[in-house]
């Protein structure tokens, strides 16, 4: 198994140019200066899980690998110069030319389906599991043991310190803030629970605030804007005459404004309404509040669908639906929130991928996305 890299490596880095790549609590802090864009027409590697598109899904740059099933694939943007991370089954893999090509660094006992990946510093990445004990650090072409707050289990959001990559925050499925400052070798638990130990899904922690993190919960969801000392309910999360709260599964902070915050879930207002009972909302406040932006009417929805705002436009959001069942495929979803709603679009593009389970923007050139592809049949 891989062995721990010395901290010393992590420590005293600064950045002056964040872009943030953000998934469901997922992609961390990437530096834009130096990167450049794909200048490939085929993206070459060892299995055909990691592409891109320059035109929002319409068309997917074609991979040398053949995609086999099952795999699930996540990806993250370094600091260092057009350099990304990406993983499915048991393999990590690495691009150093902006995602024309990738090269395996690590073949893992894990099944990595259920891992997520945030970026830092220093060219460091950590793999992390949302149900799973074991925790990784990339840095280069290596890949070291780490380990998760709590034994036995993962955690529900984790981003690394945009000026220290030893620095990492993790939440886990109780609301609990973590710290490590040696690489995710040891932890400390951070303030306070929230009140009634909710079942957290989802937790998104601002990368420009670490403090700031949005709890997405069955029930009753909650906001702390001190690391956890205190927390308080979001409004506008409890609708209709029967007053039941919203189950939110995923958060999203807008890498732009950390006052805005996007959230996906289940209202139980609404059952009986099909699929308007999930809805996308959206918090101009940090998270204090929410308002219902669009529904499963509008789109495609599903418990848990991941949010990436832009990292240049804040009224732009990507979100994705996807599935293997009956050959459906995969849509691609922009929404444009300008003009503070008014003037709402919804737009989407359509592949026969079963899903995409993860978007990173270029840090030199956002109109392209990086996607993490998944095949299933």
């Amino acid at each position: 198994m891989p062995s721990p890299l010395p901290a010393a490596l992590f420590t005293g880095v600064l950045l002056a140019t964040i872009v943030t790549g953000v998934g469901s609590g997922h992609s961390g802090p990437v530096a834009a200066p130096h990167w450049g864009t794909p200048d490939c027409a085929t993206v070459t590697g060892a299995d055909g899980a990691l592409s891109f598109t320059t035109d929002d899904g319409a068309t997917i740059a074609p991979t040398a690998g053949k995609l086999t099933p099952v795999a699930y694939t996540h990806l993250t943007a370094l600091s260092e110069p057009n350099t990304l991370i990406g993983f499915s089954k048991g393999m990590i893999q690495r691009s150093t030319d902006a995602g024309c090509s990738w090269q395996e660094i690590a073949k893992l006992e894990q099944n990595l389906d259920a891992y997520d990946v945030a970026a830092g510093p220093a060219g460091v990445a950590y793999v992390y599991g949302i149900n799973d004990q074991p925790m990784f650090v990339v840095h280069g072409d290596r890949v070291t043991d780490g380990s998760a707050p709590i034994a036995g289990d993962g955690v529900v959001g984790l981003v690394v310190d945009p000026q220290n990559a030893s620095h990492v925050r993790a939440v886990d499925k109780d609301g609990r803030l973590h710290d490590s400052f040696d690489g995710a070798q040891t932890w400390r638990t951070v303030g306070n629970a929230p009140a009634g130990s909710p079942w957290a899904y989802s937790a998104a922690i601002d990368p420009l605030d670490l403090d700031h993190v949005v709890l997405g919960c069955s029930s009753v969801s909650w906001v702390t804007f001190d690391g956890g000392i205190s927390w308080q309910q979001p409004t506008g999360l409890t609708e209709g005459l029967n007053g039941k709260s919203v189950n939110l599964f995923s958060t999203a902070i807008s890498p732009l404004d950390s006052s805005l915050v996007w959230a996906e879930g289940y209202d139980s207002d609404r059952a009986g309404q099909g699929n308007a009972v999930r809805r996308i909302y959206r918090s101009t406040d940090g998270g204090r509040s929410f308002t219902g932006m669009l529904d499963g009417l509008d789109a495609t929805l599903i418990n848990g669908t991941d949010l990436y705002p832009s990292p240049t436009d804040r009224d732009v959001l990507y979100f994705v639906y996807g599935t293997w069942y009956a050959g459906t495929g995969t849509n691609l979803y922009r929404f444009d929130t300008s003009m503070n709603g008014r003037n709402q679009r919804l737009s989407f593009t359509h592949n026969t991928y079963d899903g995409i389970d993860s978007i990173v923007f270029n840090p030199a050139d956002p109109r392209v996305l990086y996607l993490g592809l998944s095949e299933v049949r």
